[in-house]
């Protein structure tokens, strides 16, 4: 391996939600992230002013690459954030912050390529009795919108991620109490998808709401902080 900056330089990672920016240094593969940061979106402009103050903060020399993970579609050189107000080019990004290479992809599928290296007991086996290695993984994590992605079989012996966006499909009710609270929020949206009733951001005040209104209960207007915190403190 050659001698050349970006190898003697910390590599820059980074994980870019609707709320949360979270920054760290990697010395390189199998290292443990340093310098870990988290940031709040809407103080900063876009990812670049973000990444910079991150940088500013942590100090010693300025990575020549990066790798971020977004909450977002990545189909090309212009990113527009679904639930931030981000907007902002990779390569204007990539030449900002004085990097050789920066490498953008959607998060969920970020996570989904770290799946292979859980152990199994980490892993929740869904339906049937006897898990069958080399089959299908799914992965769902709510969060201010709700992320999907999952691992194929490429029949090689290595696995292909799934990219979507699957937070948006419809919501589809599975017993009585979520057909009414579909009705309540087919009543308010055009589309009610899942991630406007599972996730933080949307999904918590909503179904706060909802269920609130079919006990007959008065429903305070709260954002998902709150209802977090009440909800753990009893």
């Amino acid at each position: 391996m050659s001698s050349s900056a970006s190898d003697r330089t910390p590599d820059l990672i980074a994980d870019i939600g609707g709320t949360n920016a979270r920054f760290a240094l990697s010395d390189g593969p199998g290292s443990t992230p340093r310098a870990v940061q988290v940031l709040a979106t809407s103080a900063y402009a876009d990812l670049a002013g973000a990444a910079d103050a991150y940088l500013r903060h942590a100090g010693g020399p300025r990575p020549q690459r990066a790798a971020v993970a977004i909450a977002n579609p990545v189909t090309g050189d212009r990113v527009e954030m679904t639930n931030n107000a981000w907007r902002f080019s990779r390569e204007a990004t990539r030449t900002a912050l004085g990097l050789e290479r920066l490498e953008l992809l959607n998060d969920f599928k970020a996570l989904a390529l770290s799946l292979p290296l859980l152990a199994g007991e980490a892993l929740q086996q869904v339906g049937g009795t006897v898990p069958v290695a080399g089959t299908a993984i799914g992965l769902i994590g709510p969060g201010t919108g709700l992320g999907v992605s999952g691992l194929l079989p490429d029949g090689h012996g290595g696995w292909r991620a799934i990219e979507g966006e699957g937070g948006h499909v419809s919501f589809s009710p599975a017993d009585a109490l979520e057909l009414e609270i579909l009705r309540w929020a087919l009543a308010r949206h055009p589309h009610v998808s899942v991630e406007r009733l599972v996730s933080g951001a949307l999904g918590l005040p909503n179904l706060h709401q909802a269920l609130a209104e079919i006990d007959g209960l008065p429903a305070e207007a709260m954002a998902a902080p709150e209802i977090v915190q009440r909800g753990t403190s009893g």
